[in-house]
């Protein structure tokens, strides 16, 4: 069984937690990363994904040492789940690895494929807290003070300011929407 390729992880139920860990991957700590997996089983079960986080020396970051992408229980659908979440290496980051971790009850049957770590494109998404615009004065700036995500932390909600990390080509859109009492 496999989502897609040739081949996949296949986990037997013997009640007992089952843990699979990554080769350290090299990443760039100025870079946010997109770990995913897809997932597959008989049965509801524990599923935790996890990054952690190495330094030079191929020892644990002294800064974060890691980073939970998913921790909860998967539902038996029969069809294939996806797992992911982004993730930002903390700064003394050389390497990452990857730890799955399935709590198998007793005769749950799980597949896992297509697990991977890859850059991810700065972006972010922000909105107003509110939709109340009393008080605002005009010329006033709006400042879109709540993250829906960002990916590489460049946004910063309290003055509404996006840092360049570096030279390229930026695009930014906003919707205002005015409605008369």
């Amino acid at each position: 069984t496999v989502d897609s390729g040739r081949h996949s992880l296949k986990t037997m139920g013997t009640g007992t937690a089952i843990t699979i860990y990554s080769e350290k991957i090299p990443v760039d700590k100025n870079r946010p990363y997109r770990c995913s997996a897809m997932c597959q089983q008989s049965g509801a079960e524990d599923i935790t994904v996890t990054v952690y986080w190495w330094d030079v020396n191929r020892a644990a970051s002294s800064v974060s040492y890691k980073t939970v992408v998913h921790n909860a229980n998967l539902s038996s659908t029969g069809a294939w789940i996806p797992i992911t979440g982004v993730v930002t290496p903390p700064s003394d980051a050389v390497f990452a690895s990857v730890r799955l971790t399935a709590v198998n009850g007793s005769g749950v049957t799980s597949y896992f494929n297509n697990g991977e770590l890859t850059e991810e494109t700065r972006s972010f998404n922000a909105k107003l807290a509110t939709t109340n615009f009393t008080g605002y004065s005009s010329g006033a700036a709006i400042i879109f003070n709540s993250e829906l995500h960002d990916y590489g932390d460049d946004y910063d909600t309290s003055n509404g300011e996006y840092t360049v990390p570096e030279s390229g080509v930026y695009a930014f859109s906003s919707i205002i929407s005015l409605v008369g009492a």
